[in-house]
């Protein structure tokens, strides 16, 4: 039976990482920077990373000037896996509190232990309390040595104080080269995609019926290249499960990913294809990311609040979630 390996190490401009190792993977998290899972690496294909990794060197927030949330956080993105709450997408105040873009959990940093360690598993518990709002997470990481590649999140979030707190939650999950490419497609069984955004972007504005295609009949569940120039975000909606797929049809590797659709019942479909040239991109980047998100809009938690889709916390309430991130082979 093959262990299941931690250690400590470092990653990217030197920060403080934990890394879980077994036949299968290979997986990094920052506990000091939101608990992010800043590295996936599936060993059966060669080691190949299939998580996005920005171009930049990325800072500890608070430590550049950023004259807004938005830019503070891209200022400390790693690319990667980051948790989104109490807010995703754009900042916003509600009744006297500031929800910053994409929220503040992905920028503190978090408690970590050892949770559960045998021959065959590993469990590691990552606590925050953030200071924002009285909101306290639990985030749980599991591997197993004897089951397939997969990563399997268990997630809780508490409302520690006395008044109900309105929320987002989502899970910002980004792909890169050498997994992403033109070879690959990916499957979200979606009924509408619907889109806020028009500057280099292929999809139309407004609510449009899924699957889509192009005017020159260009599936858009097929991956472009970077030279495409395009910059896409759209919001996946009436999705008969929490499920989807991409697949790399030259490198016969496929991610699918399962979670709870109760929680969040989106998702986000982000598609820097070297399409942005402002910062902190300046087209250089080539991502896309496929995030479950309980937000139907990126206006922040002021929006869903208008809208009916935030998550309500009443004090001493828990809302749980599950996600299981599993990497596959494609090949007959």
């Amino acid at each position: 039976m093959q262990a299941v390996s931690v250690r400590e190490t470092t990653w990217g401009p030197g920060w403080f990482a934990v890394e879980v190792e077994t036949s299968n993977l290979a997986v990094t998290i920052l506990p000091n920077k939101g608990a992010d899972i800043c590295s996936i690496r599936y060993k059966r294909c060669g080691n190949l990373e299939v998580l996005w990794k920005s171009p930049w060197d990325p800072v500890m927030p608070g430590t550049l000037y950023a004259p807004d949330s938005a830019t503070r956080w891209m200022n400390s993105y790693p690319g990667g896996w980051q948790v989104m709450l109490p807010n995703a997408g754009d900042e916003a105040t509600y009744q006297g509190t500031f929800y910053g873009f994409h929220g503040e959990a992905s920028l503190v940093p978090w408690h970590w232990s050892v949770e559960e360690r045998s021959e065959s598993r590993l469990t590691l518990r990552f606590t925050v309390a953030l200071p924002h709002v009285p909101l306290r997470l639990e985030r749980r990481v599991s591997l197993y040595a004897e089951t397939p590649a997969t990563v399997y999140l268990r997630q809780r979030v508490t409302n520690d104080g006395v008044e109900t707190v309105p929320c987002e939650w989502g899970e910002h999950i980004a792909y890169g080269s050498p997994f992403l490419s033109e070879a690959c497609t990916f499957d979200v069984p979606a009924a509408a995609i619907r889109t806020e955004f028009e500057s280099n972007s292929r999809l139309p504005l407004g609510e449009t019926a899924w699957p889509l295609s192009d005017e020159a009949g260009q599936d858009f569940r097929r991956v472009l290249g970077p030279e495409s120039h395009v910059a896409d975000f759209g919001i996946l909606a009436y999705l008969s499960e929490g499920r989807y797929t991409l697949k790399n049809s030259e490198l016969n590797v496929g991610v699918e990913v399962k979670w709870d659709l109760s929680v969040m019942p989106y998702v986000w479909l982000w598609q820097e294809f070297q399409g942005s040239r402002n910062h902190p991109f300046h087209g250089r980047s080539y991502a896309m990311g496929l995030e479950p998100c309980s937000a139907d809009s990126h206006s922040g938690v002021a929006g869903s609040m208008g809208n009916g889709t935030a998550i309500h916390l009443e004090p001493h309430q828990t809302r749980e979630f599950w996600l299981d991130f599993h990497l596959f082979s494609t090949a007959p």
